[in-house]
């Protein structure tokens, strides 16, 4: 550059460090006057028309006239817009390179150098595939393609239909025949339908858990990674032509599967049984080998409900993310149960009229059914299931289990003996009873008064040496 001074010099593949300018081979700099007023960004590679119209410290300084970035490379252009639209949308391409030439066409055709060159925004009334690429000289970047779809908001769509099409909808008329609500927290709701989920969310709905609905709602419904989300819009959304069709229930319903069947229920509520957790790093997930690979399903709040790797649970969760894995926010998690303890048999063993017997079992969870006998026979899942506490009026043996899914536990027995106040008994009667008595006749066939102290006597009817 020094052989030319004053003149009007072509630099390529040019670099700038923010300082100084480079030459391609790095061996050469030199300063640039102009350059934030030319807009040169650091590190980017130009081609450059200069003016060597000066000298800094024995190096060139000099001044932009011509500048070409050098690009090698094009990203696909972004199609921005509303892709579901009632009456029209406004359609913007941009390409991240702002000296790239933009093409486009709106009839499904592959865009070349003779498409439509994008000059604006631009309005579409009817639904189109708008397709666009990026070029700059001979360099062409891959094409974009974005669907426009019109819709009509008074057409109605059920949650299969939805989940069918996985389009997002700025408005549409949700249908239900017989949707439930198998969970709501606060505002937000999971609604099934045909298998299907919608997670309704932050809505003005009255939902109730459990209840089934039908008739029709406008909602906004997006659709990310196969989840269907809704949430209402503003002076649109209002349960005027919805009703109950059941009465709710204060439980919620979940789809009970395997880690590998989760992916198919995206944004349910799910029940994972009988899994141990996995704590690595902050991560909290459950896996099952699938053939030659694994299934995941990893939890947003494991820590918050305190999980411990290793240790198994029955999860019941929310499905309302999809990362590479489905990911699950959890509702409730109980340790699973592997064993029964039998269940504790209370109440009067000696009783003078009648007695109240209680049957509890160790394992206080949804599920642990109780079954039992009066008659002295071991009880089975076929026998008397225990709901709430009952009379005994006669002497019975009562014996009970515990029953969880395929878990049995040992029998549990105990003997309740009607007491009769006016027939004698022995010291030996008494003995065996282990019970307090209000009032007994006590019968004396040879006992003896073995210590006395004032008002107060031992009397046995056998003295034992020790």
């Amino acid at each position: 550059m020094l052989k030319y001074p004053g003149d009007l010099l072509v630099v390529e593949n040019a670099s700038y460090d923010g300082y100084n300018g480079y030459c391609a081979d790095r061996k050469r700099y030199f300063t640039i006057s102009n350059a934030t007023e030319k807009g040169v960004e650091p590190y980017q590679k130009y081609d450059m028309t200069v003016w060597f119209n000066s000298v800094l410290y024995t190096n060139p300084k000099v001044k932009i006239v011509k500048l070409e970035p050098v690009i090698t490379s094009l990203d696909a252009p972004t199609i921005s817009g509303e892709t579901s639209f009632e009456e029209s949308t406004t359609v913007t391409i941009n390409s991240d390179k702002n000296v790239a030439a933009i093409y486009y066409t709106t009839n499904g055709d592959e865009p070349t150098t003779s498409s439509t060159l994008y000059k604006g925004p631009f309005t579409l009334t009817e639904t189109t595939t708008v397709k666009a690429i990026a070029t700059y000289k001979t360099v062409v970047s891959p094409v974009a393609t974005c669907v426009f779809e019109k819709i009509d908001a008074n057409v109605t769509k059920t949650i299969a239909e939805l989940a069918a099409t996985q389009n997002d909808y700025p408005m549409v008329k949700v249908s239900f025949t017989n949707a439930q609500v198998v969970y709501a927290d606060g505002k937000n709701f999971i609604l099934r339908e045909d298998g299907k989920a919608l997670d309704v969310m932050n809505s003005s709905l009255n939902l109730q858990q459990g209840a089934y609905y039908q008739g029709t709602v406008r909602l906004k419904v997006t659709c990310e990674n196969g989840i269907l989300k809704a949430s209402d819009v503003e002076g649109k959304t209002d349960a005027t032509d919805i009703k109950v069709v059941s009465q709710p229930t204060t439980k919620p319903n979940p789809i009970v599967c395997t880690v590998a069947e989760a992916a198919q229920h995206p944004g349910d509520l799910l029940k994972l049984e009988g899994h141990s957790v996995t704590v690595w790093y902050s991560s909290y997930y459950v896996y099952q080998e699938v053939g030659n690979d694994f299934a995941y399903v990893y939890f947003s709040n494991g820590k918050d409900k305190g999980l411990q790797n290793g240790k198994q649970y029955d999860l019941t969760v929310w499905y309302d993310e999809y990362n590479s894995d489905p990911w699950a926010t959890i509702v409730e998690a109980t340790p699973a149960i592997t064993h029964l303890d039998a269940p504790t048999i209370s109440g009067d063993e000696v009783f003078m009229e009648s007695t109240n017997v209680t049957i509890t079992s160790a394992v206080d969870v949804d599920g642990v059914a109780i079954y039992y006998t009066l008659d002295g026979t071991d009880p089975t899942t076929a026998s008397q299931p225990y709901n709430a506490p009952f009379l005994l009026t006669e002497t019975t043996t009562v014996k009970a289990i515990a029953v969880y899914k395929s878990i049995t536990s040992d029998v549990a027995s105990l003997r309740f003996e009607k007491f009769d106040a006016n027939a004698p008994r022995t010291i030996a009667d008494l003995a065996s009873i282990k019970a307090d008595l209000a009032s007994v006749t006590v019968s004396f066939a040879k006992a003896q008064v073995v210590y006395a102290e004032n008002n107060n006597y031992i009397q046995v009817s056998q003295v034992n040496k020790i």
